[in-house]
């Protein structure tokens, strides 16, 4: 499997450079002395998680159905109380509501030109789920070939964890992605977020490979 040489805009407080990475399966000594020659440096491991999206057990809502491109669930008797699910479109002002929520999220967020560049992606959408008036969950998606959508940049805000938010939004998502005839979905995560990849498991994500992530020598730690 080839995997893209990508930059990566990064921002850091007030500092925006470009990250130049190559990826690598983990098994392909050709490829990594072919990188490593180059002059790049090992700045990660990542794992490739994939999932079948033909069943989606624990994932319908309250009426039993699969959620649709838009979908509504009450989370208590006041109007207030409802959580939406939709899809993200730029305003007056462009992704800065999003890209707040991807920071709060995150703690280090995605600078607004990695995902507009996700974006220019063939199918590629951002669900978000709002509710108290802000986006509190969300996934990013796109069309890896023409049987697997990826799934990226998947978050909830701390304040809204353990609410089953996040499977929510990713559930419209892969509905939406079946009914184009889309068969798996994927992601990649740092093999050293425990956390997340426990996380993307209980959503029916399986590791399938591991990447070495590889940069440039900047003499930055």
């Amino acid at each position: 499997m080839r995997y893209r040489i990508s930059t990566l805009h990064i921002q850091e407080k007030n500092n925006e450079h470009d990250v130049f990475r190559a990826f690598a399966d983990a098994n392909d000594r050709d490829k990594i002395n072919g990188l490593i020659n180059a002059g790049l440096v090992k700045t990660g491991t990542l794992v490739l998680m994939e999932r079948d999206i033909d069943f989606f057990t624990g994932f319908e809502n309250d009426s039993g159905n699969v959620p649709g491109i838009v979908a509504f669930d009450r989370f208590g008797d006041d109007a207030s109380d409802t959580a939406r699910i939709e899809l993200y479109e730029a305003d007056n002002c462009g992704l800065n509501e999003y890209l707040d929520a991807n920071r709060e999220g995150f703690a280090i967020g995605t600078s607004e030109a990695t995902i507009r560049e996700e974006l220019s992606y063939k199918n590629a959408a951002i669900y978000v789920l709002r509710l108290d008036k802000k986006i509190v969950s969300s996934v990013t998606v796109w069309d890896h070939d023409d049987e697997t959508v990826a799934t990226e940049n998947i978050f909830t805000l701390p304040k809204y964890r353990n609410r089953h938010f996040m499977t929510r939004v990713l559930a419209t998502a892969l509905a939406n992605a079946k009914a184009r005839g889309i068969k798996k979905a994927r992601l990649t995560v740092y093999s050293e977020n425990d956390g997340a990849v426990r996380i993307y498991q209980k959503l029916g994500y399986t590791i399938t490979k591991h990447i070495i992530e590889f940069g440039e020598d900047t003499g930055l730690k």
